[in-house]
């Protein structure tokens, strides 16, 4: 089954020089190329409730951490497994130039809408609202200190919540609204 929803692009801007590429492939979602300039990719400690993650990088080597243990990765590093609620975050360095393949167990077509709407603007969606609507939409919750996952879920639901009641809406909220 494809991932990609037919009449959207195939590859979307994630920052200065940086994409991200939609895979019509049932294992891996998608295919981040980070340029290796000054902007930096950065995206803050977070963790998913119902889903495991699995990344593995082609070329070059991208930092994630992984319940607090920062890594360096490579493609010598293979396939690694982040299982659903533990936190992480994934850091490139300047300079470096990145390719890695993304994908979530088990697999279905949130993992793209969610990427989509974090990268509607092409760059990373940082305002709070829209972020906490994105994230409880999609399975994705803020680390915050103290680790209590009730919290940080029931936060961006609220959160998320609120942002729908004063005007925020998803630019993709699911298979019906792709462009014709």
């Amino acid at each position: 089954m494809a991932n990609t929803m037919p009449s959207l692009p195939k590859t979307i801007p994630i920052g200065k020089d940086h994409t991200m590429t939609f895979l019509d492939d049932p294992y891996w979602v998608m295919r981040v190329h980070i340029q290796g300039n000054d902007d930096i990719a950065d995206i803050p400690p977070h963790w998913h409730d119902t889903h495991d993650e699995v990344f593995r990088v082609i070329k070059g080597q991208i930092q994630y951490t992984i319940n607090g243990v920062a890594k360096t990765y490579s493609p010598d590093d293979g396939e690694i497994l982040i299982p659903r609620r533990v936190v992480h975050s994934v850091k490139s360095f300047e300079g470096v130039e990145v390719i890695f393949e993304k994908g979530i167990r088990p697999m279905d077509n949130t993992k793209e809408l969610f990427f989509r709407n974090l990268f509607a603007q092409g760059k990373l969606e940082t305002r709070l609202l829209p972020m906490a609507q994105i994230g409880s939409h999609f399975d994705m919750y803020p680390s915050l200190p103290g680790n209590l996952r009730w919290l940080e879920k029931g936060l961006f639901i609220v959160l998320g919540k609120i942002a729908g009641t004063i005007g925020y809406s998803l630019a993709y909220k699911d298979a019906s609204t792709r462009d014709a």
